[in-house]
């Protein structure tokens, strides 16, 4: 009878010890918590804004918060790190992927930490700055890195990686600065893109998919607005910005636009004329979070936005922090698409297919007006004749920027230069007009160009641009205590 009582206790032992083990293992957040960057208040953050969040040396945090329990204060999550920001959390929410240095002298690197354990590693060295993580579907993860270039300048590329292989793409091959990238519903990343070089033109909101194809111009940001957050999505397919005034000394506003239009559903939502908003994120079934700091004098909370009343609620405030770019566990708007790949890394070159509108083919058009000039990094490097219907069908290297324009018979551009393109191993592209934004369907036609063998652009591209492919993501785990 005692041996009987005694292994009753004994197993009783066992499922407390199990249990509290198991606690202790899995010390998930509950859903509706909060993971922001947390600033110290003496920093000035008024000239702060996403394309120079990377540049700041702000000691800063990331830090948790549970909005039902607002009497507790925020948790630190990256003890160990110098500087610490951007986090992004898995479709799960049992990861977070944020930009980080151990070291306040070294690069920026990419961090991946679980957040039951707490444990994290280095999914990148320190040999390049890299930045503005997010998580793709399947649990990979892009970001952007920096490069520099006597001739080029300086800008940025976008990656993605695949933690559990260690499969490290770069996925943006043109001379721009790429950053403040997210994710849209349909399964495309959208990014803010400047270009840098031949000359450095305004920011825009481009798109493309995850395996690097299909990268074109998205939205066109309002003029005399510099954009100050990343781009997001919501639930209803509004995509959210803040930007800054250019003519104006202080105040930024909140915009946004229709997914489904976003050429002419440009609104202004919420203003402010001394304050800042820096971060935004729309939440599931939930009013707008923002970053908003209310003047200079103040610091940066977060607030909900309720746009139906232009009303704001504090959520968390402090005079000793700012508080940014806040994400929400099991707040996501969407899962986005999984999109299929039809790439093939065998293939060396892509194709390129070109068609007039409908309105430009019904009329007669001259050879002479149709002079194609195409352009790589290096200059000058081809010129050829289109189809007499204005399309034309070239086969060019994978991964290598070009342009093309439309000059006339006396050899001045008349459409163009276009954008910075780019094709990926086995790719197939098509564009209708001159229009950067691609906005006009093409006409039910098959072009002629494509009955004659594709136009050779082997174009080698400079040798000496930094492609960065040399990364360490094998580092050591560690745990944050």
């Amino acid at each position: 009878m005692m041996d009987s009582k005694k292994g009753v206790i004994i197993f009783l032992v066992l499922i407390v010890v199990m249990a509290g083990g198991y606690l202790f293992l899995n010390r998930s957040l509950p859903a509706g918590t909060i993971i922001m960057t947390s600033i110290s208040s003496t920093e000035d953050l008024t000239i702060l804004d996403q394309q120079h969040l990377k540049e700041m040396n702000f000691l800063s945090t990331i830090v948790s918060f549970n909005p039902h329990k607002p009497n507790h204060s925020p948790k630190i999550l990256t003890k160990d790190f110098a500087i610490a920001h951007s986090p992004e959390i898995s479709e799960d929410s049992k990861q977070m992927v944020f930009t980080g240095k151990l070291d306040p002298d070294s690069n920026r690197q990419i961090w991946l930490m679980n957040l039951n354990s707490k444990r994290y590693h280095a999914l990148t060295d320190d040999s390049m700055n890299c930045f503005d993580p997010f998580f793709l579907p399947n649990d990979r993860i892009a970001f952007s890195c920096d490069w520099q270039h006597e001739k080029y300048g300086s800008g940025s590329f976008l990656f993605s990686l695949e933690p559990e292989n260690e499969q490290l793409k770069r996925i943006t091959f043109h001379p721009h600065a790429d950053h403040s990238g997210s994710m849209m519903h349909d399964g495309r990343i959208l990014w803010v893109s400047k270009q840098i070089y031949p000359d450095k033109e305004r920011p825009t909101l481009m798109s493309l998919r995850p395996d690097g194809s299909n990268a074109n111009l998205f939205y066109q940001f309002p003029a005399e607005y510099t954009v100050i957050s990343k781009a997001r999505e919501s639930e209803s397919q509004q995509i959210y910005f803040t930007a800054r005034n250019d003519q104006s000394d202080s105040g930024t506003s909140l915009f946004q636009f229709s997914y489904i239009n976003p050429v002419t559903s440009t609104q202004k939502i919420f203003s402010t004329e001394e304050g800042n908003i820096y971060s935004i994120y729309p939440q599931l079934n939930g009013p707008l979070l923002i970053s908003y700091q209310e003047s200079s004098s103040n610091t940066a909370g977060l607030f909900e936005l309720n746009e139906n009343e232009d009303s704001l609620n504090t959520l968390l405030k402090a005079d000793q922090f700012h508080y940014l770019e806040p994400v929400v566990v099991k707040g996501q708007p969407f899962v986005p698409k999984l999109l299929p790949t039809a790439l093939s890394d065998q293939m060396e070159t892509g194709i390129i297919v070109f068609t007039e509108p409908g309105q430009n083919r019904d009329r007669e058009i001259e050879k002479n007006r149709n002079t194609i000039l195409v352009e790589d990094l290096n200059g000058l490097y081809k010129e050829f004749l289109t189809a007499e219907d204005g399309s034309f069908y070239i086969k060019t290297t994978a991964k290598v920027p070009i342009r093309f324009s439309q000059l006339n018979e006396s050899g001045e551009i008349i459409n163009g230069p276009f954008p910075w393109i780019w094709v990926m191993n086995g790719d197939r592209r098509g564009f209708t007009g001159w229009d950067p934004m691609q906005m006009i369907a093409p006409a039910n036609l098959v072009p002629q160009a494509i009955n004659e063998p594709p136009v050779q652009i082997i174009a080698p591209g400079p040798t000496d641009l930094p492609f960065i492919v040399d990364f360490n993501p094998a580092l050591e785990v560690r745990d944050e205590n």
